[in-house]
């Protein structure tokens, strides 16, 4: 299933939210109009390998995995976005699954902070 400590990255403080994750958070619809090629970029996805592309949304750049919708945030990223917007990763979590089995369990436990990133991945997916 995952954790948001196996997520995180203690070298550099950065985020990865695998795609399953934001996929439950979000759904598909958003991620049909991701491109699916970067720029010259170095940022590969830890599940698949594949080059991550970046999404410019309200002045952070958000890294997606085109082929699994994983998103990377470093901690400049995700600490921006927490600042800028209200928490209300709850309320998100609580309508987007019932399923016990859901990747939602992790982010119950996790709190706010996770679906206010999700959210705003969701927000930046579906502006392409």
């Amino acid at each position: 299933m995952g954790s948001l400590h196996e997520w995180h990255c203690t070298r550099c403080d950065g985020l990865w939210l695998p795609g399953r994750v934001v996929r439950d958070a979000i759904g598909t619809a958003a991620i049909d109009h991701l491109p699916t090629h970067a720029v010259a970029r170095r940022l590969r996805c830890p599940d698949d390998g594949s080059t991550l592309v970046p999404v410019m949304h309200h002045g952070v750049e958000v890294d997606v995995c085109p082929q699994c919708t994983g998103a990377w945030l470093d901690a400049g990223e995700r600490d921006k976005i927490l600042r800028a917007k209200p928490s209300t990763g709850q309320h998100i979590v609580r309508e987007a699954s019932s399923d016990p089995e859901s990747s939602f369990n992790v982010l119950d436990a996790t709190g706010d902070a996770i679906g206010t990133l999700l959210e705003f991945i969701g927000d930046a997916l579906s502006g392409l």
